[in-house]
């Protein structure tokens, strides 16, 4: 069903055990490696003692380095075949001597255990265009994603089939955390006409998707009715004819018309023209159309997110919506109806569309803490209830749950997808397979690997000289302890390595680079952002915003220094005016700072003390004393250039572990007949393109 080889090897190896033993090997042992994967960070390069530079790259490196530019540096590592200079007669590569034989090994034995990134297109299968009007909202890089991975999940769902003894077809995709639903919206659309539910948390996305579902064509513009209780109206009209009378009798003014109808049998008003004349004080509800296609209910109106009652009991409330588990709640109580929509486990919901050649989608908002999808597949296919075991605790986790398939064919057959799912979420959609008996496959493309938690280990800042004073910093997932057993690593393999590989924040956050990639101007334009951003911190450090970093014994070990004066100073993106030179740029990051709207950790009442902090540290600073630092720093721009380009390069490997490690837990349970990773489009329009595929048997 998937490819020869479960893992994309590179070219070196053959065979996918030994081509893990060697990554495991290397990435345990080599201490210079591990230095430059979450050991050193890129802020502490002007600001610790001894220099960073000196201290991380052994002389004969910093020597060869010297005789190049950046542009022949980051040739060497990227793109030139290492295997000339074992053949290199001549001695000399560009004029200079070879690389030292350290440096030549180093970069050799990362690159050879990358993992393949190549896409190999299907043979079978013609990739199609996506239409303007289902491509809204795309750019050219989100088209190419999930164009591929459309074309991918509809080759895996006739694999399935083929493969399956009964010949039973997947019958729905579920997508974990579906955001705008780009993906999901292709498959519904007439190119596959799939019934996808698109789980997302945030309600926001959801309705843009809906909006977007309109412009696409794909869903009918949102009817608003007003509905109108009809005892109520007679009421208020009663006294509106009333007060007529009076005022008529009294001869002070002429009254305005008002409708109505010879005997009083007034129907409801049902359009917006009408609406407008209707009294306020009238109860009214909104149906809105939740679902890409609807079907005639019983009475012959739109089956819908919700239902309108009428109680005409005039002592109580007269209209109410009825949820998705069946509980009336009163329309115009605002914190019942927002408690049935947003909490957690609850299903917003319309009626699936089954028609045979047509495609749904339905929209699920529900906050995914783990790969039980119980709440959300039983609220939607109404299955008896089951008996699902909760997710077990901490190292417990790993050895999975094991479900009795139901074997009736009424039974849904889901197939997990996920396209650049960030963080853990990518562990929750893998292990949906083995925690839901109606899940039947996983097809999961992960992507920003920094929010990744860590199993092993507390939280981690970025390290080394970003961690704040307390031996325990606040965790960014409270509802989790320290050590959360949803984090890195997932495979028992991993977890139980003699050296276990600790992969910190710093480690996965270089992870998500694409050195092969880069292009001359784009490495220009973030070699001034890395460079700028480190001198900064020599500023702050100056200044007294912050401490100085932790200090090396001359083993090279980091050794934690008490009293840091704050969490660690996130800057993020500013305007482009600010990265002309090194003046604009203190003065966007410091504004910002002061204005207490940087991406920095914390509660508001530390982001305001920090702000202060700040704004009387840094008010008194010249713009002469600011290019002073760049004039002074400017000759080792190189050198945090280079240090930057190691560390994206060795972290290819970060990658390779985590993705590995994947695969080896999906290996690992005894629910899963068959799993790979491979390339499911092309690496130079989207880097983040291995796909981590499951199949249960």
């Amino acid at each position: 069903m998937g490819p020869e080889k479960a893992l994309p090897l590179p070219p070196k190896f053959d065979d996918v055990d030994t081509y893990i033993e060697a990554l495991f090997e290397f990435c345990s042992t080599s201490r210079i490696w591990d230095l430059f994967c979450g050991g050193v960070h890129i802020l502490d390069f002007f600001t610790r003692d001894p220099d960073l530079y000196a201290w991380l790259l052994p002389l004969e490196w910093r020597e060869w380095f010297d005789l190049h530019d950046l542009d022949a540096i980051l040739e060497f590592l990227l793109r030139e075949d290492l295997s000339s200079f074992e053949t290199n007669q001549n001695q000399q590569w560009r004029g200079c001597p070879l690389p030292p034989s350290s440096l030549l090994v180093y970069v050799k034995t990362v690159g050879d255990l990358c993992l393949d990134r190549a896409y190999k297109p299907p043979a079978s299968h013609n990739i199609p265009e996506l239409p303007r009007h289902i491509a809204v909202g795309m750019n050219v890089k989100k088209v190419h994603e999930v164009v591929h991975f459309s074309e991918y999940l509809n080759s895996f769902c006739e694999s399935i089939s083929a493969h399956t003894e009964q010949k039973r077809q997947i019958t729905h995709l579920v997508d974990f955390g579906s955001g705008q639903n780009y993906l999901g919206r292709t498959l519904t659309s007439p190119l596959y006409e799939k019934h996808v539910i698109a789980v997302e948390g945030r309600k926001a996305n959801i309705e843009g998707s809906r909006r977007m579902d309109v412009h696409a064509r794909l869903a009918p513009m949102e009817k608003k009715t007003r509905m109108v209780n009809k005892k109520e109206w007679v009421k208020e009209y009663a006294k509106m004819k009333e007060e007529k009378l009076r005022l008529k009798a009294s001869g002070a003014a002429q009254a305005q018309d008002v409708p109505g109808s010879e005997n009083g049998n007034h129907k409801a008003q049902t359009t917006s023209e009408e609406s407008q004349s209707v009294p306020q004080s009238v109860e009214t509800a909104v149906s809105s159309v939740d679902s890409l296609s609807l079907q005639p209910n019983t009475n012959g109106g739109l089956s819908s997110m919700s239902q309108i009652v009428d109680h005409h009991d005039d002592s109580s409330r007269t209209s109410y919506t009825v949820d998705a588990t069946g509980r009336e709640i009163p329309v115009d109580d605002p914190i019942a109806s927002k408690a049935s929509n947003i909490s957690e486990g609850k299903v917003v919901r319309a009626k699936l569309d089954h028609t045979p050649g047509k495609g749904s989608v339905q929209y699920v908002e529900h906050r995914l803490l783990d790969g039980n999808l119980a709440a959300v597949i039983d609220d939607i296919f109404d299955l008896p209830e089951k008996d699902v075991q909760p997710l077990p605790q901490r190292d417990e986790v790993d050895t999975g749950c094991v479900h009795q398939q139901n074997s009736t064919s009424s039974q849904p057959r889901l197939l997990v997808m996920s396209i650049h799912s960030c963080g853990n979420l990518s562990h929750h959609g893998l292990r949906s397979l083995v925690l839901n008996p109606t899940v039947s496959a996983v097809a999961i493309v992960g992507c920003c690997y920094n929010l990744v938690t860590e199993r092993l280990t507390p939280p981690s800042y970025k390290l080394p000289g970003l961690r704040p004073s307390s031996p325990t910093p606040p965790s960014p997932f409270p509802h989790r302890p320290p050590g959360d057993p949803h984090g890195y690593p997932m495979s028992e393999r991993v977890t139980t390595l003699p050296k276990p590989i600790h992969l910190n924040i710093t480690a996965r956050m270089m992870a998500v680079q694409a050195p092969q990639n880069w292009t001359k101007a784009d490495s220009d334009s973030f070699f001034t952002r890395h460079y700028y951003r480190a001198l900064l911190q020599k500023v702050f450090l100056d200044r007294g915003c912050v401490d100085a970093p932790p200090a090396t014994d001359t083993d090279g070990e980091y050794h934690a220094q008490q009293g840091a004066k704050s969490t660690p100073i996130v800057i993020g993106s500013l305007r482009k005016q600010c990265y002309e030179d090194f003046v604009s740029y203190v003065r966007g990051a410091t504004a910002k700072l002061v204005r207490g709207d940087d991406g920095s950790p914390g509660s508001d009442v530390g982001k305001a003390a920090r702000a202060k902090l700040f704004k009387e540290k840094m008010s008194g600073i010249t713009d002469t004393e600011i290019a002073n630092y760049d004039d002074r720093e400017k000759k080792r721009r190189k050198e945090v250039s280079v240090i930057w380009s190691l560390m994206s390069f060795s972290a290819q490997l970060v990658e390779a572990v985590m993705v590995v490690d994947r695969w080896l837990w999906l290996r690992e349970q005894n629910e899963v007949k068959d799993c790979w990773v491979e390339a499911a489009w092309e690496y130079r329009e989207s880097p983040r393109n291995l796909v981590v595929v499951g199949v249960k048997r």
